[in-house]
């Protein structure tokens, strides 16, 4: 191109040639070996007509259309290279072409210009010459058109020939329309588009024949825009019946700029990073992607740098940035892109290619599964594989086939491991077989699995093992039923020498066993006792299900002789056999699926016999052994008993052969009598079971059962107890145990500890006292005899005599009950169920325990519900010797919670139970009753010497001051709490004595301090010791330095423990100054030898106690004076406005007398409420209405609000006093402390002055009175006198 001057290419179309325009108006074909064919036009028209923008090949690219960025279009003839015809009038002038395309029909071309117009052009050879006539489809006037597409249906069906329908598809920024032009101009469909306003639209056609049902395609129209592809597909039945209708739509994640098939349901679009993705139409799949930046990527940018302003600005702008359709065109499959440098190629690989290229990677797993993805049907972009599905498979199937050979091959030779230990190579082998297995499984080619594969895995002892081994799961999955009977006998060998052949007897059940040896296969099973697999070769092989049957009982009947207990094999053996005989009875096949319908009834029949058939003598008489029935019994009768209960439950079974197995069982276990308790357990189970069905399908001889229900109540033996119990009940419940004497059954079942049962009998004989040992003998239902009882005595269904039996066998056994559930027995003496709390509290004296815990609940129930059982419990201090026993008790278990019982109750002695709390040295039980019997002294005393152990303790040890300090707030507490009840001579005596205590233990630890300080500094130089413990951490500094202190541990503890006593001291004066003058205090004080002679820091801190405790009292006074005073003014001023505000009455008459009153006599009065209702001073006279307050004052009240006024109350707003004037002259109210009520009354809440007045109390135990009531507090406002 530089060399022939053509300039940068600008425009590409692509058929069997190849044609490209470029920016100085040439235009260079090449032909299929890429050899330039013509040279078209020149530089000179170039100049003229600008860049070329737009090409177009007819359909058997004879002529070629070109198309110039100044709106010249010239037509040239390639057999030639020949000039037909130049055409410069088909557009307006200067407007640039965008696109020209032919159709299929040569004779006619639609083209579109940056003015966003559409025209169409004919062509005509007439006479010799050549014309065209070109007309206006779409003007561009309400949107400009971005994109024109005709329909071109040779592209996808090479042999059509059609040119009476001609269809364009076209798309401005916002719409996309589907026109037919011939035979006549018709819009077919019209689509709005959504998305990015700078987004440019795309338009693509493609032959689809997925919905038509049809071979023949269809036309599709792929229509692009911002991120979304929607396909429509076109249906042309005739010239005149165009339809269209929605196929799918597709979402990317891109901003889409220009789309194009490459193959049906493939795509390949352009985004606007120039990114080609390729997509799966069908699924929206991106398959793959490939990034073009690096080519050069070519946009028709010249069209517009040559067209004139007069183009359609909008149209301008797209193409400017994003037209690029001349330069992304597919052909025959493949994607031909423009570049600056060149034309790129791209095309999709055929599906044998692609495998190929897998193989040659070495990629053998990811070609075989791509593979099976072409065998399925579920690849995607698949080119190549056509025909009917079948012969797409076979074609599959012989790739496959080549792929795996080689695939093993290779993993025999190359790929596998050199080196290495052996668990690497069996590692590697089996994901051989495994890839070989499924492959062959998948494609059905199990001749060349156990052929050609096989072998080549025979050749190495390692790979043949692990071969034979990974067939296992596949059989076990139902995946592989067939193997070739040279591999089965291998695999049976294998399994053998491993030790294996438990899994052998797993995989022989699941396969097909018509191509393997029946007799040999029976034999080993015999042999190394696969009994699953012997069942099934029998079964499915033989058709036999008796035989199989008769063999495993003998076998096991010889194994239950001579061994006890049974190996794991022959256990195994039994539970086989029982499935074995339950599936057969049941018409189920052993051990999966359903027997035919023609074998069910046989083979029941059969095995049924074979289980009934019993030994015959040397003579040729029965022996009633019945072997086989023995056999099973003996191996676990109640799993052999429950297979026959289900057996029994299928309805074609016949009444007669059912009852012949329970008569030959019953005659066999009855006479004999090795059988155990268990066994009889079960059969009685079995039984019961059978005689009550509704159908009583089997009856039984009463001599024979109940022969075994005795047998089953003698046994000592534990037994399944509750199967059999309840057994027993659901035979109860039907008819066949009527012939039985009930007090046996009773007998039996107390024997059996049928407790249930025994129940149900007694109450069947209504002895309801008799059922309750049937429940507190039973433990798991021991916790529902109170609720039997509870529902028995409130219930009406007994009788009185019946009520009063269970009242007494309550009572009776009452301990009893308590040993169940204390609490639920509390209750029912409390309720008043059974007798009364005092006899029942006597009863259990004997039983100590019994006794604390049924009392600890009573009293629990009481304090929870004092007001339900308080008149009860009050009954038992009629006794003081029980409530002292329980007093004892709580001495020994719960010492804590003495105290509290006795404040809470009464009855008790009072020296009878000091003594009990002394002996077991209760100390706070023993105050409060010394306190109780005003024993003040003897209980300071004790609290004193328990305060004086605590601090000995301290002296010891300082670092035990916890006791010391629960001692002392004790006492602070005792004292606080009497200290009005004694004199004041005690009081004093009390609470000096306890400060004295602390300020003496004080006095000794200061001592101690001292003399430990004086032996630590006599080891270390003076001088540093005293600048050590100068500072608050002295010890630790004495430490570092070097001096070995090694009381420095015992001086922080006296630390501690002085200033835990300085806070203890704090404590006890605070709580005095309640009771004593300050100055006393201080005197007493300060007159301790302790702080005599000590220094001011020792009187500190208790003087600066002190004087918070002053300021803190000062300070709470001002503050209650200071919310007074702020309440007391808020309420004042709220009460002068209320009395200085005017009334005016809502109508100018009287409410009584209805005469007006304006106009009055000047001596008459009116009265006017606040509420606006105004009287005659004389009608509210004689009305009466006066009311009386509670303070003895009389007021008027308004007869029209009278409803809602109540005497004594507070009154609203609305009701509040009336006003009497002179014809309305003056408004005066009543007194102050009714107004200032009314105004309290009318706020939500309290004020702070009321709570105040309400918290604080005079000396003598009353309020003090309240200050609105003094005499100062009135504000001399009256209402005038009522009336005499």
């Amino acid at each position: 191109m530089d060399l022939l001057g053509a300039g940068v290419p600008t425009a590409l179309a692509v058929s069997s040639q190849i044609a490209i325009g470029t920016s100085n108006g040439l235009v260079l074909v090449f032909g299929a070996g890429q050899a330039l064919k013509w040279c078209l036009s020149s530089v000179a028209a170039g100049a003229k007509y600008g860049p070329v923008s737009a090409l177009s090949f007819n359909v058997d690219c004879t002529r070629l259309l070109c198309a110039f960025s100044k709106g010249q279009i010239t037509m040239w003839d390639l057999t030639n290279g020949k000039l037909l015809r130049s055409i410069d009038s088909a557009h307006m002038p200067d407007a640039g072409i965008v696109s020209v395309r032919f159709t299929d029909d040569r004779t006619m071309a639609v083209s579109s210009d940056t003015r966003g117009a559409v025209f169409e052009m004919k062509f005509r050879h007439l006479i010799g010459k050549r014309t065209c006539e070109s007309q206006c489809l779409f003007s561009g006037v309400r949107g400009g058109i971005c994109v024109v597409e005709p329909l071109r249906m040779q592209n996808f069906i090479p042999d059509f020939v059609d040119g009476v329908v001609q269809i364009v598809a076209m798309a401005s920024q916002n719409r996309a329309v589907i026109v037919a032009v011939r035979p006549q101009f018709k819009i077919v469909h019209f689509q709005d588009l959504s998305g990015d306003s700078g987004s440019f639209p795309s338009l693509a056609w493609q032959g689809l024949s997925m919905k038509t049902g049809s071979s023949m395609a269809q036309p599709a129209l792929a229509i692009a825009k911002d991120q979304t592809i929607r396909i429509v597909q076109v249906f042309c039945e005739d010239a005149d019946d165009v339809k269209v209708s929605d196929f799918q739509e597709v979402r990317v994640s891109f901003e889409l700029l220009s789309i194009s098939w490459v193959y049906p349901n493939t795509m390949i679009v352009l985004d606007v990073h120039e990114v080609a993705h390729v997509l799966d139409v069908n699924s929206g799949e991106e398959l793959e992607f490939i990034d073009l930046t690096d080519i050069g990527f070519v946009y028709d940018v010249n069209i517009c740098d040559c067209s004139t302003e007069r183009g359609s600005p909008e149209i301008g702008s797209l193409v400017m940035k994003r037209l690029c359709s001349q330069s992304f065109v597919t052909s025959d499959g493949q994607l031909f892109i423009l570049g600056s440098k060149g034309i790129h190629v791209l095309m999709l690989r055929s599906w044998s290619d692609r495998l190929d290229l897998l193989v040659r990677h070495g990629c053998y797993d990811a070609a075989l599964d791509l593979a099976m993805s072409f065998y399925d049907g579920t690849a995607k972009a698949v080119l190549g594989l056509t025909g009917s599905k079948d012969k797409r498979r076979d074609t599959v199937i012989v790739k496959v086939i080549s792929l795996l050979d080689s695939f093993v091959d290779l993993s025999m030779t190359r790929f596998s491991p050199s080196h290495g230990k052996v668990e690497l190579l069996e590692t590697h082998y089996q994901k051989v077989v495994s890839v070989c297995v499924e492959t062959c499984l998948h494609v059905r080619k199990l001749d060349f699995l156990f052929g050609r594969v096989y072998e080549k895995f025979a050749e190495d002892v390692i790979a043949k093992d692990v071969f034979l081994e990974c067939l296992e799961p596949y059989i076990l999955k139902d995946e592989l039923k067939h193997i070739a009977p040279v591999v089965m006998k291998d695999f049976l060998v294998h399994y053998e020498s491993k030790g294996m052949l438990s899994a052998v007897d797993a995989c022989i059940v699941h396969l097909d066993i018509t191509n393997l040896d029946t007799k040999e296969i029976i034999d080993h099973c015999w042999e190394y006792r696969l009994y699953d697999a012997l069942i099934y070769v029998y079964n499915r092989g033989l058709h036999d299900y008796v035989t199989p049957l008769g063999r495993l009982l003998s076998r096991l009947a010889q194994s239950l002789e001579t061994e006890s207990p049974l190996t794991k094999d022959h256990a195994q053996l039994g539970n086989k056999v029982l499935v074995y005989i339950s599936c057969c009875l049941c018409g189920r096949s052993y051990p999966l699926d359903d027997l035919p319908s023609d074998l069910v009834i046989p083979v029941r029949d059969g095995v049924l016999e074979c289980l009934a058939v019993d030994e015959v003598d040397e003579h040729g008489k029965s022996g009633k052994n019945f072997p086989h029935l023995r056999t099973l019994v003996d191996f676990g009768a109640r799993e052999f008993f429950n297979v026959l209960e289900l057996a029994f439950d299928v309805d074609d079974l016949e009444m007669d052969k059912r009852q012949s197995i329970v008569d030959k069982i019953l005659e066999m276990m009855v006479e004999d009598t090795k059988f155990t308790a268990t066994q009889f357990g079960a059969l009685f189970t079995f039984l019961a079971r059978q005689m009550g069905r509704h159908d009583r399908s089997i009856t039984v001889d009463t001599v024979l059962f109940d022969r075994v229900l005795e047998s089953l109540c003698a046994a000592k033996e534990n037994l399944r107890h509750e199967e059999c119990q309840q057994a027993l009940i659901e035979l109860l419940d039907t008819d066949h145990l009527n012939n039985f004497e009930r007090n046996r059954l009773i007998a039996h079942a107390e024997s059996a500890h049928f407790f249930r049962v025994c129940e149900k009998l007694y109450t069947l004989n209504r002895e309801f006292d008799m059922v309750l040992p049937c429940y507190w003998n039973d433990s798991a239902r021991q916790g529902i005899t109170f609720k039997y009882i509870l529902e028995n005595l409130s219930g009406t269904s007994l009788t009185d005599v019946e009520r009063a039996k269970i009242r007494v066998k309550v009572i009776e056994n009452f301990d009893r009950l308590v040993k169940i559930n204390s609490r639920e027995s509390a209750k029912l003496v409390l309720l008043g169920y059974i007798g009364d709390l005092r006899q029942v509290a006597k009863q259990l004296m004997k039983k100590e325990a019994e006794l604390f815990s049924f009392l600890h609940n009573v009293y629990e129930f009481h304090s929870n519900n004092p007001e339900t059982v308080d008149f009860v419990v009050k009954d038992l201090e009629g006794e003081p010797a029980v409530l002292e026993k329980y007093i004892e008790m709580m001495c020994r278990k719960s010492p804590e919670e003495i105290v509290g019982f006795l404040k809470s109750n009464e009855g008790y002695r009072l020296e009878e139970t000091m003594d009990i709390c002394q002996r077991y040295q209760v100390i706070d039980a023993v105050v409060y009753l010394k306190e109780e019997a005003e024993d003040f002294e003897g209980a300071f005393d004790i609290l004193l010497q328990k305060l004086q152990s605590g601090l000995d303790a301290m002296d010891r040890n300082g670092a035990k001051v916890a006791a010391a300090e629960r001692a002392n707030d004790v006492i602070v507490q005792f004292l606080q709490k009497n200290s009005f009840r004694i004199n004041s001579s005690q009081r004093e005596l009390f609470w000096f004595s306890n400060l004295k205590a602390i300020m003496t233990a004080q006095e000794n630890l200061r001592l101690l301090l001292k003399a430990s300080r004086e032996k630590l500094y006599a080891g270390c130089a003076v001088d540093q010791a005293k600048k050590d413990f100068s500072t608050s951490n002295g010890i630790s500094r004495g430490l570092e330095s070097g001096v070995r202190l090694t009381n420095g541990g015992t001086i922080l503890a006296y630390d501690e423990a002085l200033q835990s006593l300085n806070k203890m001291m704090h404590r006890v004066i605070d709580a005095m100054m309640t009771y004593f003058p300050m100055q006393l205090i201080l005197q007493r004080v300060l007159s301790n030898p302790a702080y005599v002679s000590g220094t001011f820091g020792e009187l500190k801190d208790l003087l600066l106690g002190v004087l918070d405790s002053t300021v803190y009292e000062t300070t709470l006074i001002n503050t209650c004076a200071l919310l007074a005073n702020k309440d007391i003014h808020d309420r004042l001023t709220s009460l002068v406005g209320t009395a200085s505000r005017g009334v005016f009455p809502e109508r100018g008459r009287c409410r009584l007398c209805s005469v007006s009153t304006a106009m009055v006599h000047e001596k008459e009065s009116v009265v006017c409420f606040q509420c606006g209702h105004s009287y005659h001073y004389a009608c509210l006279s004689d009305a009466s209405a006066l009311a009386e307050l509670p303070e003895g004052q009389r007021v008027w009240k308004c007869m029209q609000c009278d409803r809602r006024f109540r005497p004594g109350a507070l009154r609203p707003r609305k009701m509040s006093e009336s006003v009497t004037s002179s014809a309305l002259s003056s408004v005066e109210r009543q007194t102050q402390v009714s107004s200032f009520k009314a105004v309290r009354k009318s706020l939500k809440s309290p004020s702070k002055f009321q709570m105040l007045l309400q918290l604080k109390e005079n000396p003598e135990g009353g309020r003090a009175p309240r200050l609105v009531h003094c005499e100062r507090f009135g504000l001399r406002v009256t209402a005038p006198p009522p009336p005499p």
